[in-house]
């Protein structure tokens, strides 16, 4: 018989400035998650089309700088999808 593994302790959310009203041309309608760096949200474009968007936590150099690092590796990305 093996031992159930015990579930992750609950951790603390991260805490995020004001929610925004919009980024760029897109709504946010909810949280999904966050991290050290940005929250990540739920949005609607201009077409109606439901993404997810990054919006920083903070604007500082090295964090824009950590940032556009991540988006050219999604750059490299390629998915069926």
């Amino acid at each position: 018989m093996s031992t159930p593994i015990p579930p992750a302790p609950a951790r603390k959310p991260k805490r995020l400035g004001p929610f925004p009203d919009a980024i760029g041309p897109y709504v946010p309608s909810r949280l999904l998650g966050s991290g050290g760096m940005a929250g990540v949200y739920l949005c609607t474009g201009p077409d109606g089309e439901e993404v997810a968007v990054k919006w920083l936590n903070r604007a500082t150099p090295r964090l824009r700088q950590r940032f556009a690092r991540e988006a050219r590796a999604m750059l490299r990305v390629s998915h069926p999808d």
